[in-house]
């Protein structure tokens, strides 16, 4: 109790853990991409619980990059390297305030948008997120990622994504609605926690995308 955030998916971990055989960590020394498939479900549910609970912990990612090296006699292998991870579990935030390019004022800009959950995780590699947004709308008003908002009649969210994608709006830790495109609208909005996980196109299926943080209709 009383912690501010949990991460939900770390880049080096989850490449680490899909090194179950020999043959299969030689496969991901050559497609690391093969052990990302999304925060475990485990770590979801927690995330879940607590929220539904009526803390506001928010989530996190990182690419927990290390630049690690493997000597294989002469060989050095890369293991996750800095030019690779960095390209891939990132973290987006929101701000109406523009970074300024100083320290201590750009320090305070990104630090209230990460302790406010104005954010989102996404897998950055294949398709960048920047431009994404999702957002809750009534009448005139608009409420972002992070939001705490009074319920009110004709709710509705609208998701923007910058390649057409697969989008789920999570409800209370449950998918509630889906939608397929790059402009998603969902209706029928009641009092609840609500997150999305968007999936974009890659080769054959869907690969995991943006998580994000949630709005909270109370």
């Amino acid at each position: 109790r009383g912690f501010q955030g949990i991460e939900i998916w770390n880049y080096f971990s989850q490449y680490r853990d899909g090194f179950a055989s020999i043959l299969k960590g030689l496969y991901l020394l050559h497609n690391p991409h093969a052990a990302l498939k999304g925060p475990y479900k485990k770590t979801m549910k927690i995330l879940d619980r607590y929220q539904n609970d009526g803390h506001m912990v928010v989530a996190f990612g990182s690419s927990d990059a290390h630049g690690t090296q493997l000597k294989l006699g002469p060989l050095i292998i890369n293991i996750a390297s800095y030019a690779l991870c960095f390209r891939c579990i990132n973290m987006h935030i929101l701000s109406e305030k523009k970074l300024s390019g100083k320290a201590a004022v750009d320090k305070e800009i990104i630090y209230n948008a990460l302790r406010r959950g104005n954010s989102w995780i996404s897998y950055d590699y294949f398709q960048n997120s920047k431009g994404f947004r999702f957002y809750l709308q009534c009448g005139g008003s608009l409420w972002s990622i992070g939001s705490k908002v009074r319920y009110q009649e004709n709710m509705r969210f609208q998701v923007k994504t910058p390649a057409v994608a697969r989008v789920k709006l999570i409800r209370n830790g449950s998918v509630w609605q889906y939608s397929d495109g790059q402009l998603h609208i969902f209706s029928g909005i009641s009092k609840g926690v609500y997150r999305v996980e968007a999936y974009h196109r890659h080769m054959l299926g869907y690969r995991p995308w943006i998580f994000t943080n949630s709005i909270y209709i109370v």
